[in-house]
């Protein structure tokens, strides 16, 4: 298995998690608050890194830490942070419809930003295809949005401020040579922290309904800790970031099937073809870039 074919692999699996994310959000909220979800989910998150560190003796690389190390881990929690609290204010305002489709964007600037910042080259045709695939995303919308939602300006602007930020972290966590797993660990461990400083800020119950704990725990084990590090070595493994930004495109369309599974939501035709678009559109660009490297 060559390094591009690990990329697919860690990316693809990556995907499969993450398309998770809504069903298992959803029946975690049914009894708590955004907060108490995200505070507690990074727990159990960081939980799970702490012994994946213990396992790989990676423990032993903390100690080559110095004031470089600490402001990166400090400023990409930062942008952590206020991905997931942007991310929730979007969705607290808007249908899951509209919100999901912005999110995803990030897919789109994580390629773009790794021409600026990273100073990969992307054709047009390259430019074409991510937003040919990322179009899925917009039907998908279209199929299943009411005509009767209302929209206000303010949650718009915290779900298009979204991707911008989870784009940037993953951006920033590639400029830096800190050890993956250990620097996830301090990063939810972290959020976390901010997590339950913002629930007491705000005077919200700190104790959760025993219904949500078990939805919390998946969210930390398969929504957070294992995806991170699956998606960071597929960014490692892949020669050309571009090659794997459309891949997550598919997790929407997943995460529908999911919802119909778990809960009974229904996929509509419109969504089949979507998903259509979306894997063409990953396709042709997977073949653009096999012929530059040829």
């Amino acid at each position: 298995m060559n390094t591009q074919t690990k990329a697919y692999f860690f990316a693809i699996l990556t995907v499969l998690l993450w398309s998770t994310v809504s069903t298992a959000f959803k029946l975690a909220l049914f009894h708590a608050t955004s907060i108490q979800v995200l505070s507690y989910a990074m727990l159990v998150a960081s939980i799970i890194l702490f012994i994946f560190i213990v396992i790989s003796k990676e423990y032993k690389k903390i100690c080559q830490f110095n004031i470089t190390s600490i402001k990166n881990i400090l400023f990409q929690t930062i942008i952590l942070y206020l991905y997931h609290i942007v991310l929730f204010l979007g969705y607290s305002g808007l249908p899951v419809q509209i919100a999901l489709p912005i999110n995803y964007f990030w897919t789109i600037l994580l390629a773009i930003f790794s021409v600026i910042f990273l100073h990969q080259k992307m054709t047009l045709k390259e430019v074409f295809w991510l937003f040919f695939a990322f179009s899925g995303i917009i039907f998908i919308s279209f199929g299943t949005t009411s005509s009767h939602t209302t929209i206000q300006l303010q949650y718009l602007i915290y779900i298009g401020l979204s991707p911008i930020l989870y784009a940037l972290y993953w951006i920033f966590s590639t400029k830096d040579t800190l050890p993956a797993i250990t620097k996830l660990f301090f990063c939810f461990f972290l959020c976390s922290i901010c997590g339950f400083l913002n629930a007491y800020i705000l005077n919200q119950d700190i104790i959760i309904h025993e219904k949500s704990i078990y939805p919390i725990i998946y969210i930390g084990f398969f929504e957070l800790s294992i995806p991170f590090i699956l998606w960071y070595y597929a960014m490692q493994y892949t020669d050309s970031i571009t090659k794997i930004a459309t891949i997550p495109l598919c997790s929407p369309f997943l995460s529908l099937f999911w919802a119909y599974l778990i809960l009974g939501e229904k996929i509509q035709f419109i969504n089949i073809i979507s998903l259509l678009i979306i894997i063409i559109g990953t396709l042709m660009l997977q073949k653009i870039q096999k012929n530059k490297n040829k």
